[in-house]
């Protein structure tokens, strides 16, 4: 007798052991215990997995029943085998395993299996409206946890006050200036990020004497070809080097000079890599500056898990080593609702490095006085003290 029917006739016995065993009443640990030891004789399906996910749910144990579901849903369904059950590959696996998703706060998951038991069309048309209904619920209980992550994430960028120090606009009078503290001690070097028709702020920064390394893969020479303070690269800036990409890491090397006072200081509006570029820049690496200005992109698709985690992590390594001195929100963009937390898509946030600078609390209203709006046809976007 072939092997693989050997197994599989074992298996059958096992899970309708298991199945008689919960008919007749048998203890939640019995059944549980039944149906992963048909699991174990068969590793290669589901359907005993799918029964201690289900008994799991009916005992609320819904962590280990959304567990159990969880592996059963990364075993494919066999291409033949004795007695296969496809109702549980095509629909029942992932039916269970939103079930109790939702039941062990995983209101993500339980809505992401809900929508593709939706898409998908093999769920019978008399249980849509229930997974339906479950969707929706997953989608409310999913905006309270939306709105507490979002207002954690964005309270690491309460703006300060600087002691000591003003700030001035740097570059042009709407698009393309930004905000900074105005002070340039010990700072040689300036790399930036992101040129296009613009190089205000760059040629601004070189009137101080700063020099000034410009990165854009997206235009062979830049605006400003006669200022011997301004030098062009066509290169991208990336979480890694590589022949057409420089990296924070890969400048670090190049131009810091290891003072205590960070030499260097950062413009960067790369329209969505920025992301990237922090999330896979080190803390040793990314102390390295004085103050960063940047533009943040995307907050327009908050319900992806991916992205809320990624601007957690972002703003959480930021935060840990320089404070928020400005704000300012891109007029270009528009506000979006988060949980009912009204937030801008796109703005520019300056920071400014904690081993330099003394901060404290400040009153100040955004935008300020020294704020233009982005897009001079509209008004500029009201952030308030931007504190959550």
């Amino acid at each position: 007798m072939d092997a693989n029917r050997q197994i599989d006739e074992v298996f059958v016995a096992n899970l309708q052991a298991a199945r008689l065993q919960e008919s007749m009443g048998a203890s939640f640990e019995e059944v549980v215990g039944a149906y992963l030891r048909a699991s174990d004789s068969a590793p290669h399906r589901s359907e005993a997995l799918w029964g201690a996910s289900r008994r799991c749910g009916l005992s609320n144990k819904f962590a280990e029943g959304y567990e159990y579901a969880r592996r059963g849903l990364t075993i494919e369904r066999p291409a033949d085998g004795l007695c296969v059950e496809d109702w549980i590959y095509d629909y029942g696996l992932l039916d269970e395993f939103a079930v109790n998703a939702y039941w062990a706060g995983a209101y993500q998951d339980c809505l992401d299996a809900c929508e593709r038991l939706l898409r998908e069309g093999k769920i019978p048309s008399d249980e849509r409206v229930r997974v339906t209904m479950n969707a929706d619920f997953a989608r409310q209980k999913l905006s309270f946890q939306i709105q507490r992550e979002i207002r954690d994430a964005f309270s690491l960028l309460r703006p300060y006050g600087v002691d000591e120090f003003n700030k001035l606009r740097f570059g042009a009078a709407h698009d393309g200036g930004y905000i900074l503290i105005d002070d340039f001690r010990g700072i040689d070097t300036a790399l930036s990020f992101g040129i296009g028709c613009d190089s205000s702020w760059d040629e601004a920064i070189s009137e101080r004497r700063v020099t000034v390394y410009q990165f854009d893969p997206t235009i062979d020479s830049p605006p400003a070809t006669d200022n011997r303070g301004l030098i062009f690269a066509k290169k991208k800036i990336s979480g890694q080097a590589g022949p057409d990409s420089e990296s924070l890491a890969s400048l670090v090397t190049l131009h810091d000079k290891r003072n205590s006072h960070p030499n260097i200081m950062v413009k960067m509006d790369i329209e969505n890599d920025e992301w990237t570029v922090f999330d896979q820049t080190s803390p040793e690496i990314l102390a390295r500056f004085c103050q960063i200005v940047v533009e943040f992109h995307f907050f327009n698709n908050p319900l992806d898990n991916y992205w809320r985690q990624i601007y957690a992590r972002v703003f959480k390594k930021i935060s840990d080593l320089y404070g928020v001195v400005h704000v300012h929100a891109n007029n270009y963009g528009e506000f979006i609702n988060v949980g009912n937390v009204m937030i801008p898509n796109v703005f520019e946030v300056t920071f400014a490095n904690r081993s330099i600078y003394s901060f404290k609390d400040t009153d100040e209203i955004f935008p300020g006085p020294l704020d233009r709006p982005n897009n001079p046809t509209c008004p500029d976007m009201y952030l308030g003290s931007f504190r959550f």
